[in-house]
């Protein structure tokens, strides 16, 4: 599911490998084809700068440990920092404050002991459904705090037998085969389950009603884990092995109420007081100001992890980008992203992207969409360095009406998804 289609690898354990057997798979790549010796670690790039002089990026690097800035100058710049870069940990008061333990999902620790601990977690997004499990079954208590619910959809992961993976092994091109198979099945399920106007979509929300109905039997509980908005305008969960009996365990509370600050020993809430509270109070004689209508909440925690997620927006802020006539990247994508392909920009010639605006779909994998944008941007380089032989200011870069008729087309498709504004928030 997650590997690169050329150098295919016959001994995964299942169809969604773990990390550890992705990690290893990734190294073994990069070492085969010498990716470590040409790239240069602890690097923060500053700048790039397009000099119309010389036809060439000139880009600024600081060596993260030393601090000293190297100018680089080539013909082409690949921009490849991809969305997974920026971490988001909400603004949250005395969040700063807190003594134990701390980090984002991005940034998990390697054999981290959590027994005797109690581990509030921040964030219903896809990665808790990977971390839940462990964390319920190592930690003395977890607290899921939960803002809004997305569609979760049971899904079996299928395990690879010894036989199978000696079929992988021997009969050529019978993973590459299963790898289509499942791309295909599993593809045109989700290009139309995330088009609410299709009854593939309508179903599939229907179905994850079900399951969360039968599955959860606690009202309370069912309520909270409800899904908001429509399947696909948040990134939905895949559950591959009982999520919600996971919820449900004696050492597991999922909160709802919102979280107002953090202090050196826990999280605080708001707690909104009932209809009937308020009610009495005012049967009472008491006052009742807005101020005073919600009560806070304390809970304690030893560990605090942030399943926050990424900064998806504003892409073009991984890297300060100046092009021709000293046009900023940033400045320009600022009212509409408009691209060639997702792969070219008008304004930066001889600049490539790769995992850009527009490029990643929820119906296909992004490493081989990945794929397919590299094979595209490397004909093209190809074809600067060639021309370059004979005139060395050669560069190209999208016609400006052709970069609109595309991203007019693009805009056409996107208004028919969940993210959509037309079908309301997530």
């Amino acid at each position: 599911m997650y590997q690169i289609s050329w150098p295919r690898n016959p001994d995964w354990n299942s169809l969604f490998p773990v990390r550890s057997e992705l990690v290893e798979y990734y190294k073994k790549f990069a070492e085969h084809y010498g990716l470590p010796a040409c790239t240069l670690f602890n690097r923060h790039v500053l700048q790039a700068t397009w000099s119309e002089d010389r036809a060439l990026w000139i880009v600024d690097v600081q060596d993260k440990k030393t601090g000293i800035v190297t100018r680089w100058s080539s013909k082409v710049l690949v921009q490849a920092a991809g969305v997974y870069n920026r971490k988001v940990t909400p603004s949250i008061p005395g969040i700063d404050t807190f003594k134990g333990d701390t980090w984002h999902n991005g940034d998990w620790p390697d054999n981290y002991d959590f027994a005797g601990k109690t581990v509030a977690y921040v964030g219903t997004g896809p990665t808790l459904i990977q971390v839940i499990p462990t964390l319920q079954a190592q930690a003395a208590s977890v607290k899921v705090f939960c803002r809004s619910m997305t569609y979760c959809h049971p899904f079996i992961n299928l395990t690879y037998p010894t036989w199978v993976k000696w079929a992988f092994r021997r009969i050529p091109g019978l993973m590459a085969l299963w790898a289509w198979t499942f791309m295909i099945l599993f593809g045109t399920w989700a290009y139309f389950a995330f088009r609410p106007a299709t009854w593939v979509a309508r179903n599939t929300e229907r179905y994850c009603r079900r399951v969360l109905h039968k599955q959860v039997r606690d009202p309370v509980l069912r309520e909270k884990l409800a899904p908001t908005g429509r399947f696909g305008a948040k990134r939905p969960m895949v559950s591959l092995a009982g999520f919600f009996n996971v919820l449900q365990k004696d050492n597991v509370e999922v909160i709802k109420n919102p979280i107002v600050g953090v202090d050196a020993s826990g999280v605080i809430t708001t707690v909104p007081r009932t209809k009937g509270q308020i009610e009495g109070n005012l049967g009472n004689g008491h006052a009742i100001t807005e101020k005073s209508e919600d009560e806070t909440d304390h809970t304690r925690a030893d560990v605090l992890i942030w399943g926050t997620g990424y900064l998806m927006q504003g892409w073009e802020g991984a890297v300060h980008t100046i092009g021709r006539s000293g046009v900023v990247l940033r400045e320009k994508w600022l009212d509409e992203t408009k691209t060639l392909y997702a792969t070219m920009t008008s304004s930066f010639p001889n600049m490539f992207i790769l995992g850009g605006p527009n490029t990643t779909s929820p119906w296909a994998s992004l490493i081989r969409g990945l794929e397919y944008q590299a094979a595209h941007n490397s004909r093209i380089i190809r074809h600067i360095y060639e021309q370059t032989w004979d005139a060395p200011l050669y560069s190209l870069e999208p016609r400006l009406d052709k970069e609109a008729e595309w991203t007019e087309s693009m805009q056409s498709e996107v208004n028919k998804l969940a993210t959509s504004p037309k079908y309301g928030p997530a």
